[in-house]
């Protein structure tokens, strides 16, 4: 288990600089109305020394058991590329309908540990007299950062990545792609003209076999290389295959932020949820979770035809000053524009892009996310 990280104490998030009154003083006032508050949710149980970090790192849940697989996920892994699409996509739909039953987090809106951070900082507002809300938490006054990531995970979607840069460039956004060199070759003149764009590359695991988290052992088999990889690609950023995670295991990579964790997302194979719709500090490395549902989720399993719960998860996010965190696939969408097995048109994706043109955030990288995230956090420290 991480230890907990004083950098994501909830002060961190203020605007304040507490010049007003001493830091240590703010702190003793912090713990003494989170104490007050949190009876009666489902933080009563979490001693404020491990608040937030107990939640962010997703340890409210069976901590012992949370990041496994379970037998009938291990065995589905095995022989996934054996079974039929028409099976598997079947079996996704049951799974998914009983994942969101037992799911221990709200979908697609999770706020409850977003409603009782801001409810303690008003409560501490309150007893000291500092200004700790609205939020300002990015650059150039901006109330709230865009982030587009594309995980490639196969051939076909490294063919489609010229499309979504164009259609990028044309609403004037920039993003992320993720590869998987065991899958397909990654050119290095692509990756250089990406960059040269203003986009960026990640990593997404070695194959998308779904062993990478098989054991310990393993992972860390293949981290030594992942990480040549990362260096090879001058890489910062990584987003685990069908978002497997264990945060004490990704520490082994050499990375200056991770995407494999999300806020809510009953779904995956390991469901669950940060709770959060902002980075955060997880060990050696910045965490930035993806905070709207992905597509293939939303058009291939769930069957959704429209954009709706995207746009209304964007309202909530905007809402409350966070990170409107995307992931879009290009192996599931249709340049064509028509609905085929496993895929949507891309008109719905351009019809988000247009829907985000005039909600004036802060587009950028998932690199610059994470830089500005640590400037921030030091220079608050140094101020206080």
């Amino acid at each position: 288990m991480l230890q907990t990280d004083q950098r994501n104490k909830p002060w961190n998030l203020c605007k304040n600089s507490f010049n007003k009154i001493s830091f240590e003083e703010v702190k003793v006032i912090f713990e003494e109305v989170y104490n007050q508050i949190k009876k009666e949710t489902i933080f009563s149980n979490i001693p404020f020394k491990n608040f937030p970090d107990y939640i962010l790192f997703e340890y409210w849940f069976d901590k012992g058991k949370h990041f496994e697989l379970g037998k009938k996920e291990r065995l589905y892994y095995k022989i996934k590329d054996k079974i039929p699409y028409i099976i598997k996509k079947n079996l996704r739909n049951l799974y998914s309908t009983k994942q969101k039953k037992e799911s221990k987090t709200h979908w697609p809106i999770e706020d409850r540990y977003i409603l009782f951070l801001h409810t303690l900082m008003k409560k501490v507002e309150k007893k000291t007299g500092l200004n700790l809300l609205p939020l300002n938490l990015w650059p150039q006054r901006y109330t709230n950062a865009f982030v587009i990531t594309h995980d490639v995970e196969g051939p076909e979607g490294f063919q489609n990545i010229p499309i979504l840069v164009e259609i990028e460039k044309k609403y004037g956004f920039k993003s992320m792609f993720n590869f998987v060199p065991h899958r397909y070759r990654i050119n290095k003149d692509l990756v250089d003209y990406l960059r040269g764009e203003g986009f960026d590359v990640g990593l997404h695991g070695l194959k998308h076999d779904g062993k990478l988290f098989w054991s310990e052992e393993n992972f860390k088999q293949r981290a030594k290389e992942i990480n040549e990889n990362i260096e090879n690609l001058e890489i910062k950023g990584f987003r685990a295959p069908l978002t497997h995670r264990n945060p004490v295991w990704l520490q082994s990579l050499k990375i200056s932020y991770d995407m494999s964790f999300f806020d809510t997302d009953p779904f995956e194979p390991i469901p669950g949820g940060t709770m959060s719709i902002y980075p955060f500090f997880m060990g050696n490395f910045i965490e930035i979770p993806y905070t709207l549902p992905q597509d293939n989720l939303l058009f291939n399993v769930l069957k959704e035809k429209n954009i709706n719960i995207w746009k209304k998860k964007v309202d909530f996010i905007k809402r409350w000053n966070g990170m409107i965190l995307i992931n879009v696939h290009p192996d599931y969408i249709n340049k064509k524009n028509s609905w085929e097995a496993n895929k949507y048109p891309l008109t719905l994706y351009e019809e988000f892009l247009s829907f985000m043109k005039d909600k004036r955030c802060w587009n950028t990288l998932p690199k610059e996310i994470a830089n500005w995230w640590s400037k921030k956090t030091k220079k608050k420290n140094t101020r206080l």
